[in-house]
């Protein structure tokens, strides 16, 4: 069971769950909930997977019973049953994927929307419900409909029929299919019409939905990016926009999450720009209130810690073995590789997202190395080393025989431990680590390589440094 509390920054597991076990019955206690929010469940079971969303308030006592479908019982059994009545598949926004024309997708998503706000109104007036239900949850219908036409579903699912939301809305729409001819879209017709006042709204910054157009129509809609480079100029409209507009609450969250995007995509690592978003974090780390906020601005600074120096000695001497069982150090793989860029692709043969990206960006790995001076360098984690052999195999037609590494003693390994300043259980695959031709760190977190503008945008960087 997971239970994601979206009061945290983008969404994360309750901490300090309390849980319970009796025969047939599992008792989970949320000690967070101080006020009513709208929490998301996953569940997963030998042969299911359950998925919804729930409205509680504190002192909710809920009792969920799975046996193919969820049910939901207890004293305000309408509150918790609504997002499974209204959607019980939770697929309605998957199945309307963005096909190249704008106007069509609007319009559908507009209906989906209409459909989804009749069912709404009609389920307030038949169930007994509070006025927070009715305000939380009609927001969230609201919000979901903004973020959805923000961030087309243009992102097939694998393994599913349905699309996942693009959050990179140019990404998404320029993606081989628009037709430009048509001329460049006009926004501000295209998106629902929204005033500031919309979003300053401090008792929604619970809300998953909410929080995410908040973002999407600063950068697209109100600082009226036509095109979005990561850039210093984008960066200071929209931080200017920010702190002129919002106050409180939004405004931590709206400047916390600005950094983050920024930074994901390569803004700050870079010589001219790190001094600049060094600052920032500075600032931003002694203002903001929410803990969860304060320590994503936290992992940036420690990434951008990493960044300017060469690997510590310990770290050098992590043990590597290579597929006809040699063992080398990371100090003899940057010595192999010695004068170029290096790419370090942590990756492991259980890990779907590391697949797709190696499948996704063979000709751009191909056109980078064509130039001469950058190595792609596969280090795995898979424990299993005949796991590692037989996801090679697979993945032969997207991948080069040389630099393919499987990390030996992972438990104790230095240089998981010094990306994540030790904290071994907060190390994320697919991970991308750049290293220059001086063997110095230029990126301990890079965007990921599917990302390609932001990505080819960090290697100019390292190039020129």
């Amino acid at each position: 069971m997971n239970f994601i509390n979206y009061s945290y920054f983008n969404g994360a597991n309750f901490d300090g769950v309390l849980k319970e076990n009796n025969q047939d019955t599992v008792s989970f206690i949320l000690k967070e909930i101080n006020q009513p929010q709208i929490l998301e469940i996953f569940s997963f079971g030998d042969s299911a997977f359950y998925n919804t969303r729930i409205f509680i308030s504190p002192g909710d006592t809920i009792l969920m019973s799975l046996n193919k479908e969820i049910d939901f019982t207890g004293k305000n059994a309408a509150h918790y049953n609504f997002f499974i009545a209204l959607d019980p598949q939770n697929n309605t926004w998957s199945m309307n994927p963005f096909k190249g024309n704008l106007k069509d997708y609007k319009k559908k998503s507009r209906a989906i929307f209409e459909k989804r706000m009749r069912f709404f109104n009609r389920y307030i007036t038949e169930n007994a419900v509070s006025k927070d239900f009715i305000r939380q949850v009609g927001n969230e219908l609201k919000f979901e409909y903004l973020y959805n036409l923000m961030a087309p579903q243009s992102i097939p699912i694998e393994g599913m029929n349905g699309f996942a939301n693009n959050p990179d809305f140019f990404d998404a729409i320029s993606s081989g299919f628009y037709n430009y001819r048509e001329g460049f879209p006009d926004l501000k017709s295209y998106f629902e019409p929204m005033k500031v006042s919309d979003f300053n709204k401090p008792g929604l910054m619970n809300n998953d939905y909410f929080k995410r157009s908040l973002v999407s129509y600063i950068r697209y809609y109100f600082t009226g990016h036509e095109y979005l480079s990561y850039s210093l100029d984008n960066f200071k409209d929209e931080k200017t926009f920010i702190e002129e507009n919002f106050t409180g609450a939004v405004r931590e969250y709206a400047l916390t999450q600005l950094i983050h995007d920024y930074y994901k995509k390569g803004f700050g690592q870079g010589k001219s720009d790190k001094p600049l978003v060094e600052k920032f974090l500075q600032e931003q780390v002694s203002k903001v209130s929410n803990l969860s906020y304060k320590e994503a601005l936290n992992r940036i600074k420690e990434d951008l810690a990493l960044s300017g120096f060469t690997l510590p000695v310990k770290v050098s001497l992590d043990q590597f073995t290579t597929t006809v069982n040699d063992t080398l150090t990371l100090s003899n793989i940057l010595k192999n590789t010695k004068n170029k860029i290096r790419v370090l692709d942590f990756w492991a043969g259980w890990c779907a997202p590391c697949i797709t990206e190696m499948k996704k960006t063979v000709e751009l790995r191909n056109d980078l190395k064509a130039s001469g001076d950058l190595e792609w360098v596969f280090i795995s984690i898979d424990h299993n080393k005949n796991n590692w052999l037989k996801s090679l195999r697979e993945l032969k037609p997207f991948l080069p025989d040389g630099h393919q590494y499987r990390m030996l003693n992972i438990e104790k390994s230095e240089i998981l431990q010094y990306l994540t300043k030790g904290e071994r259980e907060t190390f994320m695959i697919p991970r991308y680590v750049i290293i220059d031709s001086n063997d110095e760190v230029i990126s301990s977190n890079a965007p990921r390589p599917s990302d390609t503008e932001a990505f080819k945008k960090l290697i100019n960087k390292t190039k020129t440094k």
